[in-house]
């Protein structure tokens, strides 16, 4: 440790150091280098209004990725949650049957199977709320076994999803009985997953 012993070294080793960290923090609007979404926010938006037996207002981020299922199967999914607490976390999933598996382009999504006409591509929607930080505890609510609601998608690309969703959801209990029903609605500006 000879080079620390001579002060003007350690001080041009310091000088150094702290250079670089200050250029390498400066500030820029992209902050981690992903992709920035339609209004600038590299983390998405999105916003929720809940009714029914839960009630309230949400907002936090959003994303969108293609998960894939050892090549079988494929799956669309917009993800929106909220932090510092987190809330809230809502996925709207659809599942792709095509290898190539092509995002959803703009138009109107059906949530839950319509029984008539099995080969229609169609959202589901899972929504978790939080209390008090809770998870354990926390209610999970899905359209996994009811029809109803819409995707709405108003713009899509390889950088962004934006659009708005309405449906409603069910918490069931461990025997399928249900819990409570809620009602969402709202919008969502998705950047893809980094």
């Amino acid at each position: 440790m000879q080079f620390f012993k001579q002060p003007l070294s350690f001080f041009l080793f310091l000088a150094i150091t702290l250079t670089l960290g200050m250029v390498s923090c400066s500030d820029d609007d992209n902050k981690d280098g992903g992709p920035a979404g339609p209004a600038g926010d590299e983390f998405g938006s999105s916003a929720l209004t809940l009714s029914g037996d839960v009630e309230g207002e949400r907002s936090g981020m959003a994303d969108f990725e293609l998960l894939n299922l050892a090549g079988l199967s494929h799956w669309w999914t917009i993800s929106m949650l909220d932090f510092s607490p987190q809330t809230f976390s809502l996925n709207l999933i659809l599942s792709v049957n095509s290898e190539n598996a092509p995002q959803p382009g703009p138009g109107t999504y059906p949530i839950g199977i319509d029984i008539n006409n099995p080969n229609t591509q169609y959202f589901t929607a899972d929504l978790t709320l939080i209390e008090n930080q809770d998870f354990a505890n926390a209610s999970n609510y899905t359209t996994a076994m009811t029809s109803g609601g819409t995707v709405t998608i108003t713009a899509a690309n390889d950088q962004e999803m934006v659009g708005t969703f309405e449906f409603t959801a069910i918490e069931y209990g461990d025997s399928l009985n249900v819990i409570s029903t809620v009602d969402v609605s709202g919008s969502f500006s998705a950047v893809p997953v980094q």
